[in-house]
């Protein structure tokens, strides 16, 4: 991929978009909707990673790029449609502040599994080092200018 940017930029506001039917809709209340979500997350990426344009592993990290953005700005956006949210409070249950505190439940469907603040920081903080040491990999096996 020669300009990386532009998918950066577009898993941002492929991101914001999923934000917006999170806020909007009542999907959230269908069974195995995180599932979903995660499936969401991924489907832009997997034409081009099939038709050999993109990398899987940069589908996974564009992927990874997109959950990141709703689960950092679900809140402000919310807020910015009307919703009533202290951000202080989400931001602090984002990143772990409020330990054992859990709002809300991940539905896989079969199963629920309850989301500590302290879980949800794990997985935010996770996926960002994630990308972090992929995007270093990539650097270091880059190869030589002009080789």
């Amino acid at each position: 991929m020669r300009r990386p940017w532009i998918l950066a930029a577009y898993a941002l506001l492929y991101g914001l978009m999923i934000n917006h039917i999170d806020v909007l809709t009542e999907l959230h209340r269908v069974p195995g909707y995180h599932l979903w979500l995660a499936g969401m997350y991924l489907a832009p990426y997997i034409p081009p990673a099939l038709l050999r344009a993109l990398r899987p592993a940069d589908a996974l990290a564009y992927a990874a790029v997109t959950s990141l953005v709703n689960d950092l700005l679900w809140g402000p956006y919310a807020a910015a449609l009307g919703r009533t949210i202290d951000l202080l409070e989400w931001y602090a249950y984002q990143f772990g502040e409020m330990e054992a505190t859990v709002w809300w439940s991940f539905d896989a469907g079969f199963a629920e599994i309850p989301v500590s603040s302290g879980l949800m920081a794990v997985s935010i903080f996770v996926r960002a080092y994630g990308l972090m040491l992929y995007a270093a990999w990539k650097k270091w096996c880059a190869e030589p200018a002009g080789g």
